[in-house]
């Protein structure tokens, strides 16, 4: 199963972001949703899960385990004016998405 177009635009300009500071994100494909893997400076395989994004609306979620995302949408990577807005915002900790309280 190949990766959808948002998850790879996105997983590109977080790259771009991030690359000052040896963080590496990647993803594996998923039936409904693409999870996107962070690997440290220094480590050689993905060490934790970074975000899900669903394949069919383009949304991002907070990961809740290693295998499922959280209940509630963080953002909407619909167009490239959304994915890169929160490439703005992102870090490689996943911070950003956390719900504002």
């Amino acid at each position: 199963m190949e990766l959808s177009e948002t998850t790879q635009t996105y997983m590109e300009a977080l790259n771009n972001k991030l690359s000052g500071m040896n963080y590496t994100i990647t993803a594996v494909a998923g039936r409904k949703f693409d999870r996107l893997m962070t690997t440290a400076p220094g480590e050689v395989r993905p060490s934790s899960v970074h975000a899900f994004i669903e394949r069919d609306t383009s949304l991002l979620y907070k990961p809740a385990s290693l295998k499922t995302p959280a209940k509630i949408a963080r953002y909407d990577l619909s167009t490239l004016d959304g994915i890169f807005d929160t490439v703005k915002v992102a870090d490689p900790f996943g911070s950003y998405l956390y719900l504002s309280r």
